[in-house]
């Protein structure tokens, strides 16, 4: 009777056991299922999330590429504007220069030309002295005008060729932009334009 107890016993607790397995299977297959339904909408949260970031990415780069080109199209007219102001200013001082000479050396000859024609009948140092005097004094001043005017149009000329140099440097930056706009980074980008103001 003790033994059939014990038997008995120990049937009810291995279906108590199965029955705990079969339960503690169940929830574990349950909890899987629920792991595997999160870790998918995790995994589709994620690939949402990496669409929205690139089309942002896209939709940015896009609104860069159009607003830097803007930028640069206006420093490119701003550039050729002043090139073309220097260049014209450069044009000009320089041929003040050589109307100054010319006017010059004119006067120089006016002022021989007519102290040879009212030459005095009695010809004195004083006045040999103040006729060449005269016309080196109106040859001095037409020179000094002559030199600054060169000096302008140069100055005016190298400013012209420093703008066109800019702009040089900013085609090569609008270069690299249009063509590496999309795969490029902020310091390439930096660096294709980083030389357009040189000295």
């Amino acid at each position: 009777e003790r033994e059939l107890k014990f038997f008995e016993m120990q049937r009810g607790m291995e279906e108590q056991l199965l029955r705990r397995e079969d339960e503690s299977r169940q929830l574990r297959m349950r909890l899987e299922g629920e792991i595997a339904n999160r870790e998918a909408q995790l995994a589709n949260a994620a690939k949402q999330i990496q669409l929205e970031k690139d089309r942002y990415t896209v939709e940015s780069r896009k609104k860069i590429e159009s607003k830097s080109k803007d930028y640069v199209s206006a420093a490119l007219d701003t550039l050729e504007g002043k090139e073309k102001q220097f260049h014209r200013m450069s044009n000009f001082w320089t041929s003040l220069g050589a109307v100054s000479l010319l006017a010059g050396l004119a006067l120089f000859a006016y002022v021989t030309v007519t102290s040879f024609i009212t030459l005095p009948s009695t010809l004195s140092w004083e006045f040999i002295l103040f006729s060449a005097f005269k016309g080196l004094v109106g040859l001095a001043l037409f020179a000094a005008l002559a030199k600054y005017a060169y000096l302008l149009g140069h100055l005016n000329m190298r400013e012209a060729l420093k703008n066109g140099d800019r702009r040089h440097a900013i085609n090569f930056g609008k270069f690299y932009l249009e063509s590496y706009g999309a795969a490029a980074d902020w310091g390439q980008i930096k660096d294709a334009f980083e030389h357009w103001n040189i000295d």
